[in-house]
């Protein structure tokens, strides 16, 4: 009994542990690893790399075959004297036929066309088919007429749109990290400020109640009237509307951070007292909205990537329009040469695909013109909602001064 004494004491004295509180760069490191912002960028650039990848397989080497049987007609050949001769009368054969060849497109617009066809096992001598069953290499070449070796082709323009579209998407991640971070922050601080107010406004809640006693037994004394109490009454009704309010927000606030986190528990907060840092007051007196958006508009990396789109957007209106002109193709072989030219006289698809570019064009351009408006009046309006809460946080200290 005596050896299970100290046993029993130091079950009485222990106290559960105070769970670590969760500090801000914690949020903002789960928010930068497993957010939906920036997995979602992620997914952005996979497909991004992937149509950059398929636009440059235009410039792939392309190998085709063909093999079948072919039915030949040719003269037959007939011994007259002990010489063969070719008569009047035809005769065919079936012989296996077989072509194949390549076929490569340059980034210059030349495409290029090799190939070769042949009967092998063929039963008929080559002077009775007049040379069909020989070896016939061929090669097409064509050439864009008006802007051949400028580049501004469709498959070029759009390999280096797609390249341009990586990098965009991969300036999108940046901007969403920064988006995602900025996010974290600010449910961490309102679910801080939450809690704050809460206690607050229950403690009010709570003084009030004495209050109102106190009001109901001056008006039975005929000390003040009705409406008095009835004004009591409501700012207290009012403050627990507010209660309600600031609950929910709390309550939204901690589930964010709770998703962040991946935790299934109450996260233990600070208070702001805690993790509020210091701040330099001093310096916000000094922030001028010019160059905070001539910083914006030169570094912000959502911005950047709207340009890379509005250039890529210009690569394929331009590749578009070329896209019109008429196209020679060379064809050569033993057997002759032959100058094949293509233009289509209403251009119906070319002008479909010229006005989808160019409305492309101009929802890009669109697009960084408006983020460019909402950035100026984002730096704005934040500069003048930091100078405002700087004003009265100094308010309060001054007023928590006169009360002390």
């Amino acid at each position: 009994m005596n050896r299970l004494l100290p046993f029993a004491l130091a079950a009485l004295s222990w106290t559960p542990a105070t769970a670590q509180e969760v500090p801000l760069q914690a949020v903002i490191a789960a928010a930068l690893d497993h957010g939906a912002k920036v997995a979602r960028a992620d997914l952005k650039i996979a497909s991004a790399q992937g149509v950059a990848q398929q636009a440059a397989g235009a410039f792939d080497w392309h190998a085709n075959a063909r093999a079948g049987w072919s039915r030949l007609y040719y003269p037959r050949v007939q011994s007259v004297g002990g010489t063969q001769v070719l008569t009047n009368d035809l005769q065919d054969s079936w012989s296996a036929q077989v072509s194949a060849g390549a076929s490569k497109l340059f980034r210059n617009g030349i495409q290029i066309q090799p190939g070769i066809t042949f009967y092998p096992g063929s039963s008929a001598s080559a002077a009775q088919t007049f040379g069909l069953t020989r070896p016939v290499p061929n090669m097409n070449i064509q050439i864009p007429l008006l802007h051949g070796l400028d580049g501004t082709n469709m498959a070029a323009a759009n390999e280096r749109a797609s390249v341009q579209e990586v990098g965009a998407a991969q300036l999108e991640r940046t901007a969403a990290q920064q988006q995602a971070a900025m996010e974290a922050a600010q449910s961490y601080w309102r679910a801080l400020a939450a809690a704050e107010e809460e206690n607050l406004l229950m403690t009010e809640l709570a003084n009030s109640l004495s209050f109102l006693d106190a009001q109901r037994k001056l008006m039975a004394a005929g000390q003040i009237t009705p409406l008095a109490l009835e004004q009591a009454v409501i700012a207290r009704a009012n403050r627990q509307k507010q209660l309600d309010a600031i609950r929910r927000e709390g309550a939204e606030a901690r589930a964010s951070l709770t998703a962040l986190l991946q935790r299934d528990d109450e996260i233990p907060l600070p208070t702001l007292a805690r993790a509020f840092p210091d701040m330099d007051e001093s310096s916000i007196a000094t922030l001028r909205e010019p160059p905070l958006v001539e910083s914006a508009l030169r570094d912000r990396p959502d911005l950047r990537a709207l340009e890379d789109y509005v250039a890529a957007a210009s690569e394929r209106l331009i590749a578009a329009r070329h896209e019109r002109d008429p196209k020679v193709n060379l064809v050569l072989d033993p057997n002759g040469f032959f100058v094949n030219l293509t233009y289509s006289f209403e251009g119906n698809t070319e002008k479909g695909g010229e006005s989808a570019a160019a409305a492309r064009m101009a929802d890009a351009s669109l697009n960084l013109a408006e983020l460019k408006e909402q950035i100026r009046r984002d730096v704005a309006l934040g500069v003048a909602a930091l100078r405002a809460s700087v004003a009265a946080l100094a308010e309060r200290r001054h007023s928590q001064q006169m009360l002390a």
